[in-house]
């Protein structure tokens, strides 16, 4: 009678299917793990660029407020708020900005140590706070000092 031995195939069946499942639960397990890093990236950059829309909202509220020099802002510790507009037109529910100038302080415009017509003049200054909001949420507050440099009530016909 001849004996037959097991020979090392017979024992490895099946091991091909548990190597190939496992293999196969690495990688899905490396899949999902690079989608939610790839997610939470995305969600990072979006955050980023409403605030960036927000940044730039308060800058043009701001720029706004410079851009009207020749107005003469109320003298009241009220200060003048602008109107809330968008920052586009083209898109009214998009990004706004609301800005308000509020008055400080006069004072000389500029100090002179010595008689000058410079003394004629005075200074008007002023606080700009422009707080952009992006449509998401995202909020950024400016504050910009500026001065108006004007005549002094009763001199060259000036009025504060």
């Amino acid at each position: 009678m001849t004996m037959y031995k097991k020979t090392g195939k017979t024992r490895q069946a099946g091991a091909a299917l548990v190597v190939g499942l496992v293999l196969l639960m690495v990688l899905t397990v490396l899949a999902v793990s690079g989608m939610g890093t790839a997610t939470t990236g995305l969600a990072l950059a979006n955050n980023n660029q409403y605030f960036e829309n927000a940044f730039q909202a308060a800058e043009s509220g701001v720029e706004e407020a410079l851009a009207q020099p020749d107005t003469r802002w109320d003298l009241s510790a009220d200060g003048v708020t602008l109107p809330k507009r968008p920052t586009d037109p083209a898109y009214p529910d998009g990004d706004t900005v609301e800005t308000v100038v509020t008055f400080q302080t006069t004072g000389p415009a500029i100090e002179v140590d010595r008689p000058s017509s410079l003394d004629a003049f005075e200074a008007f200054h002023y606080d700009a706070v422009a707080t952009g909001e992006s449509f998401r949420g995202a909020t950024s507050e400016h504050t910009q000092g500026f001065y108006i440099i004007a005549p002094k009530a009763g001199v060259f016909g000036g009025t504060p």
